[in-house]
């Protein structure tokens, strides 16, 4: 395992999962995550960008759970999170597209807010602070996307940057910074 991934797995728990601060992720934190996101981008989760997000957000959970809780106590620390996420979501074939793909795409489509397909950069502060993502880290985590300069950056884009951060064992520049230094 790449001392590198485990440094983003770390990060993706403490910020992101983590909500209460406990030291495990439980079904309560996924919850409050899709609570935020919702919030955050001012959406009903009866609607139905919010209804995907709900359904793919608890997904996520389950199959997390699944895959990372060795010891069957319903919460998943940090090592169960890291080996879990890594077996069964970095190296298996398929597994990061069954199960996280389509929880990421619906974050983005939810902050999207126009549904053109493009965040624009007071979207993306919404969707990072949402995540958790420091403040000072979202303008450059923006600008690295951003490449072209164009003022706005393609959901397609940061799907791929996410799909960088939580899978990929060499150091990427897009991905590693998305979330942060």
């Amino acid at each position: 395992m790449s001392a590198h991934l485990e440094s983003k797995h770390r990060r993706a728990f403490e910020q992101q999962l983590d909500l209460d601060g406990n030291g495990y992720i439980e079904r309560t934190d996924f919850v409050a995550f899709g609570v935020r996101v919702l919030s955050a981008c001012e959406s009903s989760p009866t609607s139905v960008k919010g209804k995907a997000l709900v359904g793919a957000v608890l997904d996520v959970w389950e199959a997390l759970r699944a895959q990372c809780d060795i010891d069957g106590d319903g919460r998943i620390s940090p090592q169960e999170y890291h080996r879990g996420m890594t077996g069964a979501f970095v190296r298996e074939g398929g597994g990061y597209d069954r199960t996280f793909h389509p929880a990421v795409r619906a974050v983005l489509e939810l902050a999207d807010a126009d549904g053109d397909g493009m965040i624009t950069p007071s979207e993306f502060r919404v969707l990072q602070a949402a995540l958790g993502t420091p403040d000072e880290a979202v303008e450059a985590a923006f600008r690295r996307l951003d490449a072209d300069g164009r003022g706005e950056v393609s959901i397609d884009q940061i799907d791929a940057a996410a799909r960088q951060f939580y899978t990929g064992e060499a150091q990427e520049p897009v991905g590693d910074l998305l979330f942060g230094a």
